[in-house]
């Protein structure tokens, strides 16, 4: 897992985040199993824990705030996978970025032997308002 660090104007709430990668055999002759895609997940998750909102109705956890969770199929050419996901940012402070790439084989079955990224996000304060 690496750990790395990007800086977010207070003024953009959308953050663009490509992703790319080659798929790797390790050598091996006869492949065990064929990759037919990639799978992509992404979460952002700010650092500041609020305890997130519960609906009155059913006492359920609501999503937690300021969280956004993508995926993505990907169709591998020559082994070699491209991507960008576009996270909503809506709150100041520091995010934590985790992306894992994980192989569908050909038959449908999800393989997790993909790497795990992990990266802080640090979106600015708006600068105060002067009267």
């Amino acid at each position: 897992t690496e750990t790395n660090i990007a800086d977010v104007p207070s003024s953009v709430e959308m953050f663009t985040l490509g992703v790319e990668g080659v798929i790797q055999h390790k050598g091996m002759r006869g492949y065990y199993r064929q990759p037919a895609l990639v799978h992509l997940s992404v979460k952002a998750t700010p650092q500041e824990k609020k305890p997130p909102p519960v609906d009155p109705f059913t006492g359920k956890v609501i999503t937690e705030p300021g969280s956004t969770s993508l995926q993505r199929l990907i169709d591998p050419k020559n082994n070699y996978f491209t991507s960008s996901f576009l996270l909503r940012l809506p709150l100041s402070g520091r995010y934590d970025v985790s992306v894992e790439a994980n192989l569908v084989d050909e038959t449908g079955r999800q393989w997790t032997t993909g790497p795990r990224v992990c990266l802080e996000v640090q979106k600015d304060s708006p600068p105060p308002t002067s009267s």
